[in-house]
């Protein structure tokens, strides 16, 4: 019986895996935890502090106490901050709580029953748009969206540069940086190249702005395409994201053989992309939930080793070297 109640548990507490996101979002979005960071306060005063309604407030402070993301002293009636929401008090890491648990994921995510049985996806069933389309309709997520993801590669970046090495690298190309914050970073570190960003149309002025934060404007410049129909031609490095992860096979292959025809035989090509690995305890959970993600979202997936080697080899390139780094892999690949 003991068996049986403890798998009913873990069950019972999935069940309340969204509710309990949606909470979180909400105290993150009132600035709760920050409102906290001088001292313990009352429901009340939050409430004050926050535009909210006290007795709603107190309850949902009181449903988040119990995954200890609250502290709450009965004698006082104060909330308190525990470790855990005193990470939200970093400004990034809170942007990237908000944005992977805005509520527009729910709204996919009703419809999951329905892609499970369509070759569409969950924008295109909701919405009857691409992920791209939904998002760069919707200005102010957007930029929660490029500023996240701003600030995942700048966290990376340091970790990564020493894996994609261009000492010897003369005209590069970023194929799928979203704002370009990846060429920008490694400009830092190789000052003897030119780049150029290659993005879709709806980044392009992301993409500017960064060039001209980083004080790049002479050395890298931006072209904008679609990269599943051509890429750039006339470079000896490319450099690939994680972004490739929102296409299928035939798109990515697609995506691959345009980046060949960009370079000469024996050039590199650099992929910063997570990996499947059911055997790699450290990265397989979170990167199998990022799986499903893209699942819900577009039409590709995370890869396996073994699926990436075969479209490589089909599009004219021999991967050389995996790096992992912070849960990510540097592929290196050469042109064949």
């Amino acid at each position: 019986m003991q068996e049986y109640s403890d798998r009913e548990a873990k069950i019972q507490k999935m069940l309340f895996g969204p509710q309990l996101g949606i909470l979180l979002y909400s105290v993150v979005d009132l600035n709760i935890p920050r409102l906290l960071a001088s001292g313990p306060k009352t429901a009340e005063e939050l409430a004050s502090e926050s535009s909210s309604v006290p007795d709603k407030l107190e309850r949902v402070l009181l449903a988040l106490e119990t995954e200890k993301l609250f502290a709450y002293n009965e004698q006082t009636r104060q909330f308190s901050n525990t470790s855990i929401t005193e990470c939200l008090l970093n400004e990034q890491f809170a942007k990237f709580v908000k944005l992977s648990l805005n509520p527009y994921r729910y709204e996919f995510y009703s419809v999951f029953p329905e892609v499970l049985k369509s070759e569409k996806t969950a924008p295109e069933l909701k919405f009857n748009q691409t992920f791209n389309d939904f998002i760069s309709q919707r200005p102010e997520l957007l930029e929660e969206y490029i500023a996240t993801y701003k600030m995942f590669i700048k966290i990376v970046a340091n970790d990564i540069a020493p894996h994609i090495d261009l000492r010897n690298s003369r005209k590069v190309i970023e194929v799928g940086g979203r704002d370009g914050t990846l060429l920008n970073e490694l400009a830092k570190v190789y000052r003897d190249f030119t780049g150029t960003i290659y993005e879709q149309t709806v980044f392009r002025n992301f993409v500017e702005k960064n060039i001209s934060d980083y004080g790049h404007g002479e050395r890298i410049k931006v072209a904008s395409g679609n990269f599943v129909d051509a890429v750039p031609e006339g470079f000896d490095t490319v450099i690939l994201k994680c972004a490739i992860s929102e296409y299928n096979n035939q798109q990515l292959e697609n995506i691959l053989k345009n980046c060949r025809r960009a370079i000469e035989h024996g050039n590199k090509l650099f992929l910063t992309d997570h990996i499947l690995d059911r055997h790699d305890q450290s990265t397989y959970k979170l990167v199998s939930q990022l799986d499903i993600y893209d699942l819900i979202v577009s039409e590709g997936r995370i890869r396996t080793r073994q699926e990436l080697e075969q479209i490589f080899d089909r599009s004219g390139f021999r991967i050389t070297n995996y790096q992992p780094v912070k849960r990510l892999f540097v592929v290196e690949a050469t042109a064949v």
